[in-house]
């Protein structure tokens, strides 16, 4: 009985330790990063801030590595319709701003 008791607990600890990082958005690995981190203190200061911004760019290298780039041509036909888009809705602003201010000024001369 006591060794089934034993058994149960290391599942709700298990648990408990998977529930806390869905929890706090990190995955096990972020955690265990972190362990080791706080167990293996980075150096503060200086070498500390340069061992973060070399970190920092690495990480930023392999994000860029998955990135889908489009294609000069999706990216020139992507231009040309905001072009268009902005032409088209300028000309219809300028056309209700012509008809308000007539209405302002018929009113106006009243």
């Amino acid at each position: 009985m006591a060794n089934k008791n034993a058994k149960n607990g290391s599942k709700n600890e298990q648990g408990g330790k998977a529930s806390r990082a869905k929890a706090s958005g990190r995955s096990g690995k972020d955690q265990g990063r972190q362990a080791k981190g706080q167990a293996n203190a980075e150096p503060k200061g200086l070498a500390g801030k340069v061992n973060q911004l070399k970190e920092f760019f690495e990480q930023s290298k392999v994000e860029l590595k998955k990135v889908t780039w489009p294609s000069r041509k999706e990216t020139v036909s992507t231009s040309i319709a905001v072009v268009v888009l902005v032409l088209v809705m300028s000309i219809f602003l300028w056309g209700v701003d012509l008809v308000l201010s007539r209405v302002v000024q018929l009113i106006l001369s009243s």
